[in-house]
């Protein structure tokens, strides 16, 4: 009788025993991951702080407060003098800076070097909060902007300047593209782009002062009527653009452009 109790007794507590190193086992796991969070949690804190200071002690942020009037209804950033000026106050050598124009979603992360007291700039990254975009590119010796947004996509046009050249940069959607060089020039009027394509063929009359025969006979398959120019609306899609011709301007008339040109000239 009294074997028997003390058999169910330890058997009962054998179970307790073996419930309590269950129970053990189970929540040493779940303190060991509480454990973890809460050091990576510190130590992810610690991280950003650090990165930040390293930021703010090599990270300049320039902001342009004042609009002012480019090209062709486009509006104007002159980087060179700007942040030439800006850096020469901050007595920085090589760093980076991020260029903002007030009132605008766009703005630019440049790189900056330094060469016999003259700065250069390369954009890095182009990031637009309103198009939820955000590239990283690579520009160098960029020195000037013109920019302007609009039509019914809200479209941002850039037009970026280097020494040499320049090219367009279309930000519409979530994404931003270069222009072909079928664009020579925008214009910004009334909310609208316009764009102007000349034919390269015929990139002689730009400078020419007449079409006689010698200027004709220079130009391979020389046709009056073929175009010189065409202008109109262009419209900027998610990943295209859209020219829509309204004037074409003919071989013909430039032509005729040169001739009453020379006989003003003469009357003058």
């Amino acid at each position: 009788m009294y074997l028997s109790e003390w058999g169910i007794y330890m058997k009962k507590k054998n179970l307790a025993k073996r419930k309590k190193i269950r129970i053990v086992k189970k929540t040493i796991p779940i303190l060991i991951l509480f454990i973890l969070i809460g050091f990576l949690t510190v130590y992810i804190k610690y991280i950003d702080k650090k990165s930040k200071e390293m930021l703010d002690e090599s990270y300049y942020t320039y902001t342009q407060k004042e609009e002012f009037d480019g090209e062709e209804g486009f509006k104007l950033i002159d980087i060179q003098s700007n942040l030439s000026s800006f850096l020469k106050k901050n007595k920085t050598e090589e760093t980076s800076v991020t260029y903002k124009i007030a009132n605008n979603s766009f703005y630019f992360d440049l790189l900056v070097k330094k060469n016999d007291d003259e700065y250069t700039f390369e954009i890095d990254r182009i990031i637009d909060d309103n198009h939820n975009m955000h590239a990283k590119m690579k520009y160098e010796n960029v020195n000037k902007i013109e920019y302007r947004t609009g039509n019914e996509n809200h479209a941002t046009v850039l037009k970026l300047y280097t020494d040499n050249e320049y090219r367009y940069l279309a930000i519409t959607g979530n994404t931003y593209y270069f222009l072909g060089s079928d664009i020579e020039n925008i214009s910004y009027l009334d909310g609208e782009f316009y764009y102007l394509s000349y034919n390269k063929k015929y990139a002689s009359l730009k400078t020419a002062i007449s079409c006689d025969k010698s200027v004709k006979n220079s130009i391979d398959g020389f046709k009056s009527s073929e175009y010189y120019y065409k202008y109109g609306k262009i419209n900027f899609l998610t990943d295209y653009y859209q020219k829509l011709s309204s004037k074409v301007f003919t071989v013909e008339e430039r032509c005729n452009e040169l001739i009453e040109n020379s006989k003003t000239e003469v009357d003058i």
